[in-house]
């Protein structure tokens, strides 16, 4: 059916960006769906505003995080930090998603969603940051300094 099929194109696509991979099209575009689209010009936005980090020669996949559902992979540049996410439960989530080491001066970015994050900073050096995640939604977050 062509909802379920739109459904899987959408999903390898936030597949491919919680990876860092890129996609290339050619053909017909009108064969993707409206949504499916405007997802690859979001995650194509996102991969090219932060290159450095999606290239970087040492990413760590599947780091950490704090939620079992939640998966993120780590992608690191000179100034910043990118961190993509993945969530694989069958409902929404919302809370506390990764810990990292915090650096003064540090700005937050839910990249994903445009808007600026204010983590939790712990006593021992640390930020929690905490995310709204569809079930089976990408997420983008960038720490910089």
């Amino acid at each position: 059916d062509l909802e379920r099929r739109r459904d899987v194109e959408r999903a390898a696509v936030r597949a491919a960006f919680f990876n860092g991979e890129g996609l290339y099209l050619s053909g017909d575009v009108t064969l993707f769906s409206p949504a499916c689209l405007a997802l690859i010009r979001q995650t194509h936005a996102l991969l090219h505003a932060h290159a450095e980090a999606f290239t970087s020669l040492d990413p760590a996949p599947l780091v950490p995080t704090l939620n079992q559902a939640v998966h993120a992979n780590r992608f690191p540049a000179p100034r910043s930090v990118v961190w993509t996410f993945l969530h694989t439960g069958a409902a929404p989530f919302t809370g506390p998603a990764l810990r990292v080491p915090h650096r003064a001066g540090a700005r937050y970015l839910d990249a994903w969603n445009g808007r600026a994050l204010a983590p939790e900073i712990t006593r021992d050096g640390y930020a929690i940051i905490a995310l709204t995640l569809g079930a089976g939604d990408a997420g983008c977050v960038v720490q910089s300094w």
